[in-house]
């Protein structure tokens, strides 16, 4: 997949733009990589941007479930290690918002994991930038991912 066909396609399938759930949702009409490349690309720009706080105080918040399958698709765990501390941070101050969304197991393997603050998070998150930006090009090279749905 190129990424001008991807874009392509993205605004087509999603205009108009309501929210970043619903362009989701329209996106699971298409091939799995459009919802997978398109929720980490907003998560990515929108930690870049505003880091963890203002992202998580976003609209673009509950992407990061599928940011985190496109990560482990492109096998970058510790990408996604990161992004489910962000998380964490949340859910063990009681302002998680993603309760409805997370199997109820989903955050178990970090519970005994000590505390970190958000911007030891945060750092870590953009310590990873190379391997981040290796998302993007293991979704788009990965043929599997571009198969129609």
């Amino acid at each position: 997949m190129k990424e001008e066909e991807f874009w392509r396609a993205i605004a087509e399938a999603t205009d108009p733009h309501e929210n970043y759930l619903a362009s989701l949702s329209k996106l699971n009409t298409l091939a799995p990589g459009y919802s997978l490349l398109y929720a980490f690309n907003y998560v990515d720009a929108g930690i870049s941007n505003a880091g963890v706080s203002g992202f998580y105080s976003s609209s673009a918040w509950p992407l990061i479930l599928s940011a985190i399958s496109a990560c482990e698709r492109a096998k970058a765990a510790d990408v996604a290690l990161v992004l489910r501390e962000m998380i964490l941070y949340y859910d063990r101050k009681g302002r998680s918002k993603l309760k409805r969304q997370m199997q109820s197991d989903y955050l178990s393997a970090l519970e005994n994991s000590p505390p970190r603050s958000i911007m030891d998070i945060e750092n870590a998150y953009y310590t990873l930038a190379p391997k981040r930006q290796a998302v993007w090009s293991s979704l788009l090279d990965d043929d599997e991912l571009w198969l129609p749905a």
